[in-house]
């Protein structure tokens, strides 16, 4: 997740976003089965949010722009949020719910 959160949103990063985005949409996966249904509100959100940011890193590989670096700028605060959210549901005796810097 911190990779994600970090890139500098530019002209010329989709694919760095785009590859930093499936990393974290593989760990959540394999989050959201290991919780066996706990925290879905929370992992639904963001999927979602992912989602989001999947389709403003096209739009930023195919227009790139000022305006598909701000589309991309505000899905990936999206994700920022939903990530958080999660990570507060989970109960923060769990050694997993600190972000880890390789997801």
């Amino acid at each position: 997740m911190d990779k994600l959160k970090h890139v500098t949103v530019a002209k010329g990063v989709a694919d760095e976003i785009t590859a930093d985005l499936n990393d974290v949409k593989t760990a959540l996966t394999t989050f959201a089965h290991d919780a066996h249904g706990q925290f879905q509100a929370q992992t639904s959100a963001l999927k979602s949010a992912l989602a989001k940011l999947k389709t403003a890193a096209g739009d930023l590989a195919a227009h790139p722009s000022g305006s598909t670096v701000s589309g991309v700028t505000a899905a990936r605060g999206e994700v920022t949020k939903a990530a958080q959210d999660l990570l507060a549901a989970v109960d923060p005796s769990c050694p997993s719910a600190t972000p880890s810097s390789s997801t």
